[in-house]
């Protein structure tokens, strides 16, 4: 019964292919839309990547253009500096980590529970953390409906 269906499947899109004329570009929506790229690794890049398909590659592409000379100088440099300069400048790191870091959705909502508690808040900004906490359970709500799907 696969098999039958797959092969009418494949002897109708034949009769289509053939019907709008092979790889002829069709930009209606009622046929089909021949791709003109050879192949998959052809296609542009999405623009909001910026070029490099992983984190590694970009890694890759970074080590490539770079000069060896300097490099090794600048690693060198480093490990010459002495222990309290490293831990001055880890320290530094992880403030700036600290700063950047993004609050989690269970500490967004922990904030929201705690305005909504707190007698001395505002109708409005009542209303904004119940907003808030909406919006991060909505996710969550979602991810749970997927299952069912």
């Amino acid at each position: 019964m696969d098999r039958t269906l797959c092969l009418s499947l494949l002897f109708f899109t034949a009769a289509v292919a053939a019907e709008t004329g092979g790889a002829e570009p069709n930009l209606t929506s009622g046929g089909l839309l021949w791709s003109t790229a050879a192949e998959e690794s052809d296609l542009a890049p999405p623009p909001d990547d910026g070029g490099f398909s992983s984190l590694d590659g970009m890694l890759q592409w970074a080590i490539s253009h770079s000069d060896p000379g300097k490099l090794k100088e600048s690693a060198e440099a480093q490990q010459r500096l002495p222990p309290s300069e490293l831990y001055k400048r880890q320290f530094e790191i992880k403030e700036i980590m600290e700063k950047m870091k993004m609050p989690s959705d269970a500490e967004l909502m922990r904030i929201a529970i705690s305005d909504l508690n707190n007698v001395s808040t505002s109708l409005e900004d009542r209303h904004r953390a119940l907003q808030e906490l909406l919006e991060l359970v909505e996710s969550i709500d979602n991810a749970n409906g997927r299952c069912i799907l």
